[in-house]
Parts: structure tokens; C-alpha cells; sequence
């Protein structure tokens, strides 16, 4: 039988619930077909194995330990039963690690691929880094390759609405493939006064998400201008309001399905977030419209990570915005129709990583 012909029959076994790999055995269910067992038989009796088939073969439920099996010498027929199996290891070592909330996060393909990377060395891999089976060792291990790191570097005044704005927000991270979602009150207490000469920069240097699973990602933007509301109130009520939208957008998905379903209702995200223009405003400040940008797993494993953009520098201000991969822009009217508008410079770098951890 070709091996392609064997890959698809063991798979679809296992899917089915004929072919188990359990207590250590690679077990055939009474209620397996024919051709299933007669596959097996044949596969297992060949090159003098016959003593495995007959295992088999003994009872109603035909079972024989892993260990009798990885021992075998490689033909086509014990190659293709050693792929499925190892393909089985690396998936419940994935799940025991945590599946989509795995340090190594969600695997390249969603089909679960593996391959042989050395003799005896089955790897599945991941965005983070990978899942490996020593058959040998009969051991899996995590390999943690790449992390995430978003860091909020800098803020400008391009435009002010009163002669020196009293500003605040909260900026969160999400992440719909394993649920996470960060927020940070900005500044950690009280406004920032920001819009005069020389003021039209701050650089908070704040860190949002550090050594973070690699994911596609979601950062957003909430900005207010203080009139008469009580801040540290508004900014807790808003910081909730967001985790809620993103927690809202893929529902109790996880992976690549939650993934999906966040890209799709991106738009609802930001229709949930009207509250915080229309309620913060009930409140007594002004909310700008909420903003965000779209930072996708893939565009993290290009090359070395997002590209680092020309450093940044005003024409009334000394300092300058050195490192930073991306920004996102605010703009909004207050309720006396000022102009406002905001631009925040962010850091979103992948770090590369060797960490291995037996699982």
C-alpha cells in the first residue's frame, strides 16, 4: 500500500476512534474495519514481526505497546505507523501545555503537520517554537523560540484643544488566540498636561505586554480630555469597557477559529467602544474616538520582527522618538467643537529565544 494510502488510513482510524494510542498501546477497537486489520496485520507481520501481528490478532481488541512498535526498524509500512503516533504524542503534549495558551502558541498550520527533523526526532512547529518527540528518549519537549514584546514608547500633541490639554486613557493589547487581553491606564494616575511649547512629547516608556506568546495581535486607543469628570473613575469604567468588547469579538473561541471570528468583528469592537465617547461624555470629559491597529503573527515571523521606522523628531522639541515599529492616531471634537489630535509611537518586537522544557 502506498505510504500516503497508510498515512490517510491510520488518520482517519485515529479520527474515527478505531485506532487508538492509549495507556502506552497502540490499541485497534473490536469494532475496527476489515481493512484496518487487515492492514495491520500485514504491516506488523512483515520483516519478521510476526510476533507483534499476533498480538494483535488476540482477543476481541487488538493492542500492542508503543514501545515493541518505535523498536521496529523503519520500512514503509512502520514509518507511516511511526508518523501517526508521533503526530499523537506531539498533539497531547501540545494540549497538556496548554494548546492555544502554549508558551510556543498556536502551530503554523492548523492541520497539526509534523516531520522528521533527525532519525527518531519528530517535530510539529509552532509560531512560537515547537513541539518535539524523541521517539528514542519516548520523551516531548517544548522548545520556546520567540516571544512577543509591546511597549508603548512615546506620545505627541499635533493638535491641541485648549491651550494645554489634560489628557489620559488606557491602551490594551488583545490577543483572540489564547484570550489576552491587557490594559494600561496612561498615566498610571491623574492627566497629563500636554499641548505647550515643549510640551508636545512625553515618553511614558511603559511596557503593555512583555514576553508574551506570538499572536496575531490588537492594540487600541482610548483617549480623554479632562473637563469635569473624575478621572481615576472614567479610566477604570473605560479599561472594563475594552476588555469586554475584545472578550466579546471571539466569544469562548480559542485558536485560529478565535482568530478568525476577532478579524471579522473588528468593527463590532469598535461599535461596543462608542460607550466611551457617548457615556464618558455623560460623565463630564471628552472621549476621543477609540482607535487601534492590526499587528498579525505572521507579519511578527517575517525576517527578524516588524522593521524598526525612521527615528522621530519635532521641529519644537530637542528629543527624539528613537524605536519604534508602529503608531496609531487620534482625533476627535470636544463638545465646544476643538479639534484634537494625538499620535502614539509603539515598540512591538519578537525576541528570539531558546528554552526547552520537558512536557
Amino acid at each position: 500500500m502506498p505510504t500516503s494510502n497508510i498515512n490517510e488510513l491510520l488518520s482517519a482510524a485515529l479520527a474515527s476512534g478505531q485506532l487508538l494510542v492509549t495507556d502506552g498501546a497502540l490499541e485497534l477497537k473490536p469494532g475496527a474495519s476489515k481493512k484496518l486489520k487487515d492492514y495491520v496485520a500485514t504491516g506488523l507481520g512483515a520483516d519478521g514481526a510476526g510476533t507483534i501481528a499476533d498480538r494483535f490478532r488476540r482477543g476481541d481488541r487488538w493492542r500492542v505497546p508503543l514501545d515493541e512498535i518505535y523498536d521496529i526498524e523503519n520500512n514503509t509500512s512502520y514509518a507511516a505507523i511511526l508518523r501517526v503516533l508521533a503526530r499523537a504524542e506531539i498533539k497531547k503534549a501540545w494540549e497538556r501545555a496548554g494548546g492555544p495558551h502554549a508558551r510556543v502558541g498556536l502551530p503554523l498550520d492548523a492541520s497539526f503537520p509534523i516531520r522528521e527533523a533527525a532519525p527518531g526526532t519528530w517535530v510539529m512547529d509552532c509560531r512560537g517554537g515547537q513541539i518535539q518527540f524523541l521517539q528514542n528518549d519516548r520523551q516531548t519537549v517544548e522548545v520556546l523560540q520567540r516571544k512577543t514584546t509591546v511597549r508603548l514608547v512615546a506620545i505627541e500633541c499635533q493638535v491641541r484643544q485648549e491651550s494645554s490639554d489634560e489628557v489620559y486613557g488606557v491602551v490594551s493589547v488583545h490577543g483572540p488566540a489564547n484570550q489576552m487581553i491587557q490594559t494600561v491606564r496612561i498615566p498610571g494616575s491623574g492627566t497629563l498636561n500636554m499641548g505647550e511649547p515643549g510640551a508636545r512629547l512625553t515618553f511614558p516608556a511603559l511596557p503593555i505586554v512583555t514576553d508574551s506568546t506570538l499572536e496575531d495581535l490588537y492594540i487600541r486607543v482610548a483617549w480623554i480630555e479632562n473637563d469635569s469628570g473624575n478621572v481615576e473613575d472614567i479610566a477604570r469604567k473605560v479599561a472594563e469597557k475594552m476588555q469586554q468588547a475584545a472578550a466579546a469579538a471571539a466569544g469562548a473561541l480559542l485558536g485560529a477559529g478565535a482568530e478568525s471570528v476577532a478579524a471579522s468583528q473588528n468593527e463590532t469592537f469598535y461599535e461596543a467602544a462608542l460607550w466611551i465617547v457617548g457615556d464618558v461624555l455623560g460623565m463630564g470629559d471628552d472621549a476621543y474616538p477609540v482607535e487601534g491597529r492590526y499587528i498579525s503573527a505572521g507579519e511578527l515571523l517575517a525576517g527578524s520582527g516588524p522593521p524598526l521606522q525612521a527615528p522621530y523628531k519635532r521641529g519644537d522639541d530637542p528629543r527624539t522618538v528613537e524605536k519604534w515599529t508602529h503608531d496609531i492616531y487620534v482625533q476627535g471634537v470636544d463638545d465646544g467643537g476643538d479639534l484634537g489630535r494625538y499620535r502614539f509611537f509603539f515598540d512591538v518586537t519578537r525576541t528570539d529565544t531558546h528554552d526547552v522544557r520537558v512536557i
